[in-house]
């Protein structure tokens, strides 16, 4: 494997590792945002 298909994977592991701390930090968030409005309501009634 050449220098550059090594550069590939190591960015994609870097690119997947920060993928997963980012939904790890957002999930509390999407939390709150699920409990405060209903999936089922129709916003743009309102």
């Amino acid at each position: 494997m050449g220098t550059n298909g090594v550069l590939k994977l190591r960015a994609d592991d870097v690119i997947e590792k920060a993928k997963h701390e980012y939904e790890k930090k957002l999930a509390p968030i999407t939390e709150l945002m699920d409990s405060l409005f209903q999936k089922k309501e129709d916003l743009e009634e309102v």
